[in-house]
């Protein structure tokens, strides 16, 4: 079966509180009080990552939105890989029968076909 993702469950159960005050920053796990939330990564961001988010090109793409914005926008789940915790898993491995991440396909399960995993 696949792994509950406890990251997003956390930020579940904040959500929940209409206490935006008390959402903190989920990429450098400090303590410092969410600015914004991406709607791509899934994570509030502090200031200094807001920032670094904006400049940074690999997340030119990445939508930000104010972190009250984030309780009323509808996310997918996304599924962890037990074996890389940063790759979601997002690819079904037809061999094996199974959904993996990128990375998996390409060290593990070489040599097999895939689809995008739905």
């Amino acid at each position: 079966g696949l792994i509950r993702n406890t990251n997003l469950s956390k930020r579940v159960e904040k959500l929940s509180s209409n206490n935006t005050s008390a959402l903190t920053c989920g990429v450098c796990q400090s303590t410092a009080q969410a600015v914004s939330f991406c709607l791509s990564c899934n994570q509030y961001l502090c200031t200094l990552c807001d920032e670094s988010h904006k400049r940074m090109s690999m997340f030119k793409t990445h939508a930000l939105v104010p972190p009250e914005k984030a309780k009323q926008t509808s996310r997918p789940t996304v599924y962890k890989c037990p074996k890389h915790p940063d790759e979601a898993l997002k690819v079904y491995c037809i061999k094996c029968e199974e959904v993996i991440c990128r990375d998996c396909a390409l060290y593990h399960h070489q040599r097999h076909s895939f689809k995008p995993a739905e």
